[in-house]
This record gives structure tokens, C-alpha cells and sequence, in this order.
């Protein structure tokens, strides 16, 4: 008999926490305005947005006789919902909400006794998915969920949302600004989408576009379907990609309006100019004409394509320019021995076509002399310089001593 009773008292518990609908009955909701979910999908997280009697007071999401300290001004004529509220509580979809009620404190983070406007929330509870009216009063609704789909003095929420960024303005009186979404609801499973624009989407996995390789799905942290070009999550500029989920790398395609460059990690970009090192291509692909950032020949600074004869500067001043038409050609080595100076490490090009270039270093083990590199020194050793005398003293005492003898040995003769 316990057991029974228990049980009769849960089963009222729960009867009574959840919102009861009825044309015209007192303490209940309107028909079809069990419409309210805070806190949670469950039944017991629905509450009433209009009372079905008239007279009656919308308070923390449910239908009362007496208005209390809540401070429900009904609307002018009565019709079951609060136009305003009283110190203590703020007003949302219709009712009066407690500071530090149940429900209200999933939507307000105020506590009882916090000063402030009367009938307005200071603090909504983002991390519950709820931002600020931007003109907040005691007859506005002081904070606006994410998931809401209605016209809130101008603000709106997105389908699906479950936490957002409010927006910085307020819409005009036809068309309602909608916060930035950052994150959808997993109860069915839901996509976060952005587009181009920034405007944010909840969609199921089916509806990302994966055609044409425009969008790629994300499963960690958060489900997001991504656009190739989204500056933050993929690549800004870019029109076709693709993602590898293991390294999580997004490695553009194709750019919607810019060239297409591939750094020597892999890394792409979409860029408006190619830059050192690249040649602006704008037939880059074999069968369509696809902008890409070509690499120009080994040693060019600068070039007209990728041809070794198009350079336009050369990458150091161990290259000069050995121009064929014009200020193109070819980046040849300051030691070159045809084109070039001997030995040579560092040089300017030429001032006209055919000359040679001036020479400003010359390599290990030689100097510059005019325009010249030779080696760095000519000098001998002291050692041979020693060597050299000795041999030099024997030859001249030789030469006297034969002298000497000629002349002696003829006089005798």
C-alpha cells in the first residue's frame, strides 16, 4: 500500500510538472502554447508561453490565480500572457521569470536581490544559449534564446542553435538581424553552417554540399559543414577544396577569383598576386584554365613563366641577368667563364645586352684588379726568397772566380 501511494505521488509530481493544455480551463496553458522548452528537450523542460484563461498570470512558465510579488501587468485586453514585469523578475515569451527561479535561472544568471531595472535580466546565461535584448526594458523580453526563430525586437536566433554570438545591431521592422550560431543541437544530430556571408545555418549531414567539393563536413569539436572558403576554418578564397579528416588539412583546389599557390609544405592560398619566386598562370590547368601561381626557373627573383630564358631578376648577386629581349632573360652564375667574370662570387649585370657583368667580390683564394679576379698573392715564400739568394751568390762567385781564371791563365800564356 506504500509502494502504491508512493508511486500516486510521483506520478502527481510529474503530472504536475509538466505543461497541461486546454481551451478554457483554469491553471492550464493554452491549446498548442506548451511550446516553451528551457533547459532541456525533455517534457519536463516544457512551459506554457499563454495561459488559456485570460484573467490569469503567466510566472515562471506556468499558469496562476494570483499575480504574487511577480509584478505581471497583463496586456490591455487580458489575453494570458505579462507585458511587464516587477523587481525580481524579467520578462520572457509572455511570462515573468524569477531571478534564481526554476526555470529562470537557466535563462538569467541575475541572483534574488540583484539590483538593476526593474523587470529586466542584466545577465543572460550564454553558456545555456541565450544573448541579451540590445534595448532592454522591463516590457521587451530581456534575453532571446539561440534556437529562436521569431521576431524579437529586431534579433533573432537560428533554428537548431544551442549557443550563439549576438549580433551587433538590431534588424528593421521586416527583416530581424539573427545571431551568429557556433554551435547546433546533437539531440538530432545538426551541422553548423556559415556562408560566405557569415550568416549561420543548422542543417542536417545530407544537406552539406559536398558537390563540387565546395563544402567538408567536421565532426570534432563541433559539427560544422565548412566552405572552402572560410578565412578561419579553411581557406580564404577559395572555391573547390578538399579535407583530410585524419591531419585535419584543408588543401584548396581551385580559388574563386585569385591564383591558387602551393608552398613547399603543401599549404595553399589564394592570392591576388603570385609574388617572388611565381609567375602569375592563368592556364595552369591541363583542360581548363585554372589561375595558379607558377614556379619561375631555378635562380629568378622575378619572371614572365616558368621558362629558365624569362627571368626578370635573379635571386642573389651570385646571379646576374643576361638579358636576350628586352628585360628578360636568363639568371647566369658572376663566375660563368663565357658569360661572365672568371672567378667571380658577386656582380652586377650588364647595362646593355652582350656586356659583361661588373664584378664586385671575387671567390675564395682571388682579388679583384679592374675588372679582373686573379690570385690573391704572388709573392714567394721567405724560404725561397732565401733559396733564391744563395743560388743567386754562387752563380755571381762562379762567374768572377771563372773571370778571374781566364784572365790569370791568358796573362801567363
Amino acid at each position: 500500500m506504500f509502494f502504491e501511494l508512493a508511486l500516486l505521488g510521483c506520478i502527481l509530481q510529474i503530472v504536475q510538472a509538466t505543461c497541461a493544455e486546454a481551451a478554457d480551463e483554469t491553471l492550464k496553458c493554452k491549446t498548442n502554447m506548451c511550446n516553451l522548452q528551457i533547459g532541456g528537450t525533455e517534457a519536463a523542460n516544457k512551459y506554457c508561453s499563454q495561459c488559456s484563461k485570460p484573467g490569469e498570470y503567466l510566472i515562471d512558465g506556468a499558469c496562476v490565480t494570483e499575480v504574487g510579488s511577480s509584478g505581471c501587468a497583463p496586456q490591455d485586453p487580458p489575453d494570458g500572457t505579462c507585458k511587464s514585469c516587477g523587481a525580481g523578475y524579467f520578462l520572457h515569451k509572455g511570462g515573468c521569470y524569477k531571478f534564481g527561479g526554476t526555470p529562470g535561472s537557466t535563462i538569467c544568471k541575475d541572483t534574488v536581490g540583484s539590483s538593476g531595472t526593474a523587470g529586466v535580466c542584466s545577465s543572460c546565461s550564454a553558456e545555456n544559449g541565450f544573448f541579451a535584448n540590445l534595448a532592454p526594458a522591463a516590457t521587451k523580453q530581456s534575453c532571446i534564446a539561440c534556437n529562436e526563430t521569431a521576431d524579437i525586437n529586431g534579433l533573432t536566433g537560428v533554428a537548431g542553435c544551442t549557443t550563439c554570438s549576438p549580433p551587433s545591431a538590431a534588424g528593421d521592422n521586416t527583416t530581424p538581424k539573427a545571431a551568429t550560431c557556433t554551435a547546433c543541437e546533437t539531440t538530432t544530430p545538426k551541422y553548423l553552417k556559415k556562408a560566405d556571408d557569415g550568416t549561420t545555418t543548422c542543417i542536417l549531414a545530407d544537406a552539406c554540399t559536398v558537390n563540387q567539393n565546395k563544402f567538408f563536413k567536421v565532426e570534432d569539436p563541433i559539427k560544422k559543414c565548412v566552405s572552402c572558403g572560410d578565412a578561419q576554418d579553411a581557406v580564404d578564397g577559395c572555391d573547390t577544396c578538399t579535407y583530410a579528416s585524419g591531419t585535419k588539412k584543408v588543401t584548396c583546389t581551385k580559388c574563386s577569383t585569385n591564383y591558387l599557390k602551393t608552398a613547399a609544405d603543401g599549404a595553399t592560398t589564394c592570392e591576388a598576386d603570385c609574388g617572388t619566386g611565381f609567375f602569375n598562370n592563368d592556364k595552369g590547368g591541363a583542360s581548363t584554365n585554372l589561375k595558379v601561381c607558377s614556379p619561375c626557373a631555378a635562380n629568378c627573383l622575378t619572371c614572365a613563366d616558368g621558362t629558365a630564358e624569362k627571368c626578370t631578376s635573379c635571386t642573389a648577386d651570385t646571379y646576374f641577368l643576361l638579358a636576350a629581349t628586352g628585360s628578360q632573360g636568363k639568371c647566369v652564375s658572376c663566375g660563368d667563364t663565357t658569360s661572365g667574370v672568371p672567378n667571380c662570387a658577386k656582380c652586377t649585370a650588364p647595362a646593355s645586352a652582350g656586356g659583361k657583368p661588373t664584378c664586385s667580390e671575387c671567390g675564395s683564394g682571388y682579388k679583384l684588379e679592374g675588372e679582373a679576379c686573379v690570385p690573391a698573392s704572388t709573392n714567394l715564400s721567405t724560404g725561397a726568397i732565401a733559396g733564391i739568394s744563395v743560388a743567386a751568390v754562387v752563380v755571381v762567385g762562379g762567374l768572377v772566380g771563372f773571370l778571374c781564371w781566364w784572365f790569370i791563365c791568358r796573362g801567363k800564356a
